[in-house]
């Protein structure tokens, strides 16, 4: 059998200041940033630009199956 007791103690919450816990929130989050490693200007550009570049022709992939769905779906039921 669990202890009702004990539950209710871990579930208590420290209070402190109102804004105290976003600041201390976003500096370790601006601490976590500085210890990653960033590539290096160049690739991150050439991954940039691969990115957008798969995007556009995603894009362009699902912009041509939809007008082939509406052109089906115009032509079965006589639109």
């Amino acid at each position: 059998m669990v202890r009702q007791n004990q539950s209710r103690t871990s579930a208590k919450r420290s209070v402190g200041l109102p804004g105290q816990s976003i600041v201390k929130f976003f500096g370790e989050v601006w601490a976590e940033l500085r210890k990653s490693e960033w590539p290096p200007r160049n690739e991150a550009i050439r991954l940039t630009g691969i990115v957008i570049a798969l995007s556009a022709a995603v894009g362009l992939f699902l912009t041509i199956v939809d007008f082939i769905f509406d052109f089906v779906s115009k032509f079965i039921l006589g639109v």
